[in-house]
């Protein structure tokens, strides 16, 4: 096992925050989006049925949207960004209600916002993260994959914070109050973790300008450093912003530029995959996957350590939202813990929820960070689901939204892994408290 040194540092001042880009304008939109299905439809190495997906998926996309306009809750988009893609395309607008009005906020039974604010479904930003993933469809146009996986020795005794989905950036309301990114850094730094380690997806499309403006200007790194996940939303813009700017930034140096690695102590293994470089591009990179060196470098990991108890990190989900069907990631690295207690920490769907175990596997998702979401009503009756977050916040501008978090993982030698969900105004929400 190769040894980086782990002692504290006093963290850097954080710079303020830095205004986010306002995302284009609609006739601006229509011409990158033009030019882009342009460039894709004239290319030689693009292969047909490739060709003939977008189109099927940007035609679904406003078909479903449209379904949820009209007060279809059930309806769920191939993805949200690309609901409004046909509409700008063809109009140069966002998609409206059947009457000609904007949507107000309703919740989708998946717990997604429906409407055309910041960051909700409907919102004409996610067309911004579409023409990035046009724009990087063709081939080569990728960040290069690095498979020099860190495994790093860390204290016996050790804090994490683990965030996912949280790039959204800490300035962007309109009504002055504090973004949950901010507030949800605020309660990391209070605690003084020993790491923090974020699950993924800095929004819109994970370009340069949003991975430093989004997510570098304001994580808050842990006393001995921090990780970070890739994800789908930084593979829109072919992964470039997430490798070249948050990888070679100082705050992520242990990585040394990968996208996956290792953590381990006497009694614990921490691993960090990346399943979002090798998801398959034509689904928006929406389902998990992991190349064969990756896979590999997991069994030996593993190999290496067949007395530690194990901490799974991974963007993408092993389960759907509600915890009934097993995803296609599941079969690929559950069978590799066959052997061994495992705790699988995700990201990806907007929640906070905590599954009933699977065998020897303790499912968890963390992707409740910072986009504002709803309650997702298919937990409420899942007889999967042990906990989930489903409390709304007093929040004028979100209607609906309920409240975002984290987790604090405590690791103490030997000691059975203390895990708490905390919620953005810092109180711990699962397991509860004990009474005093």
């Amino acid at each position: 096992m190769s040894t980086t040194p782990t002692t504290a540092a006093n963290p850097a001042p954080m710079p303020p925050p830095v205004q986010a880009p306002t995302p284009s304008e609609p006739q601006s939109l229509q011409t990158r989006l033009r030019n882009a299905l342009n460039t894709i439809e004239t290319s030689a190495a693009v292969p047909p049925e490739q060709k003939r997906m977008i189109g099927l998926l940007l035609s679904q996309a406003q078909t479903q949207a449209t379904d949820l306009l009209s007060g279809d809750t059930t309806a769920s988009p191939v993805h949200h960004v690309l609901s409004n893609v046909n509409s700008l395309l063809d109009n140069a607008t966002v998609l409206q209600t059947p009457d000609g009005r904007l949507v107000a906020t309703t919740v989708s039974d998946e717990g997604d916002l429906v409407g055309t604010a910041k960051y909700e479904s409907l919102d004409m930003g996610w067309a911004e993260a579409a023409a990035c993933w046009l724009e990087h469809i063709p081939p080569g146009k990728k960040a290069t994959f690095s498979n020099a996986p860190q495994t790093i020795t860390i204290p016996n005794s050790v804090s994490i914070a683990i965030a996912g989905d949280w790039g959204t950036g800490v300035d962007y309301r309109t009504d002055g109050q504090q973004a949950p990114a901010g507030k949800i850094a605020d309660r990391i730094r209070s605690l003084s973790p020993t790491y923090t380690i974020h699950l993924g997806d800095v929004y819109y499309a994970g370009t340069s300008p949003e991975e430093n403006e989004n997510f570098l200007a304001a994580w808050p790194s842990g006393s001995a450093g921090s990780f970070t996940l890739n994800s789908n939303h930084d593979m829109y813009s072919g992964g470039n912003g997430y490798f070249n700017s948050t990888l070679a930034d100082a705050s992520f140096h242990l990585q040394k530029g990968c996208s996956y690695f290792a953590l381990q102590n006497d009694n614990w293994l921490i691993i960090g995959l990346d399943t979002a470089y090798y998801a398959n591009q034509m689904q928006l990179y929406q389902n998990g996957w992991l190349d064969a060196q990756q896979c590999a470098f997991l069994q030996q990991t593993l190999d290496n350590a067949k007395h530690c108890r194990t901490i799974l990190l991974t963007h993408h989900n092993g389960l759907s939202t509600d915890g009934a069907t097993l995803c296609g990631l599941w079969g690929q690295i559950a069978p590799l813990f066959s052997d061994r207690e495992v705790w699988w920490y995700w990201g990806h769907q907007h929640a906070g929820a905590v599954y009933i175990d699977h065998g020897n596997v303790h499912p968890r998702c963390c992707g409740h960070g910072a986009i504002p979401a709803g309650a997702p009503t298919q937990l409420d009756s899942s007889p999967s689901a042990i906990w989930h977050e489903n409390r709304e916040v007093p929040d004028l501008l979100y209607p609906g939204r309920v409240y975002n978090g984290f987790v604090f993982l405590t690791i103490d030698g030997n000691s059975p892994l203390k895990e708490a969900f905390i919620d953005e105004d810092g109180t711990q929400v699962y397991p509860p408290p004990p009474a005093h």
